[in-house]
């Protein structure tokens, strides 16, 4: 189906056929998926009940499996503030809408090395130029897709245990805050570096905690964008699992804007 929509000023049409899944699956079935923070790899067992198996393969009568998974490192995931506040808010019930308009930027950025604001304004502005987004950015786009280069599909599979990632300054997170950035989308598994002594420099800075805090605020890790996603303007749509957590796995989809 296509759709026609107003967005920041403009008339646009998006096809739903076609949406640009930006999500990494975790697969319990053949643990293979990207994961962090040096836990085991997602894993499913069949339920037992007495003599009963949850398994067709074992002689039961269907598939019934328990699953161990953690949002944070197996694969892709939104966070609330809850992440770094004591109250735990959930990310269940933030939502009162799932569509956002998004820029997607790629910076080339090494690992352990931060994302600084002068990175993301050049980023930004190299969009800005291009006709078809000319003016999408300050005229509200509120969700920022961060690609780091070099970009490739290992990222689908990497363990990054112990092998640090680009992550976000707490300055650039700062100026997301206050450019208005709503939802944040990265493709690494945190935007802070993977060893910070707990500082989460980055988080905090984005949610301006605690000082003043954005509770409909969310950043959205380990995604994976492909290359074939040129740098512009997106409708964003963030799915999000039902899960009363302070993080949950979530599939972001982008549609490709065409100007009419």
């Amino acid at each position: 189906m296509r759709f026609e929509l107003e967005l920041s000023g403009t008339r646009w049409t998006i096809d739903t056929a076609k949406p640009i899944d930006l999500s990494i699956p975790v697969n319990c079935q053949k643990p293979s998926g990207a994961k962090a923070w040096y836990i085991d790899p997602p894993s499913k067992s069949p339920v037992r009940l007495g003599n009963w198996v949850g398994s067709v393969a074992r002689g039961g009568s269907v598939n019934f499996n328990d699953l161990k998974v953690n949002p944070h490192a197996h694969g892709t995931h939104t966070e609330s503030l809850g992440h770094i506040s004591p109250e735990e808010d959930p990310v269940e019930g933030l939502f009162d809408q799932f569509f956002f308009e998004a820029l997607v930027v790629s910076i080339s950025v090494g690992p352990n090395e931060g994302i600084t604001p002068a990175m993301l304004q050049k980023s930004i502005e190299h969009c800005e130029k291009n006709s078809e987004a000319a003016g999408f950015w300050s005229k509200g786009a509120k969700a920022l897709v961060l690609r780091t280069l070099p970009n490739n599909r290992a990222k689908l599979t990497t363990n990054y245990d112990h092998q640090g990632w680009p992550y976000l300054s707490a300055e650039a997170a700062r100026l997301l805050a206050d450019m208005g950035v709503t939802h944040l989308l990265i493709d690494t598994p945190s935007v802070d570096p993977e060893k910070d002594q707990g500082a989460l420099l980055a988080h905090k800075a984005f949610w301006q905690w605690p000082e003043h805090p954005r509770k409909k605020a969310t950043i959205t890790e380990f995604i994976y964008v492909p290359d074939q996603v040129v740098d512009g303007p997106y409708l964003l749509e963030l799915q999000l699992a039902a899960i009363v957590n302070d993080a949950t796995f979530s599939r972001p989809l982008l549609y490709a804007l065409e100007s009419l």
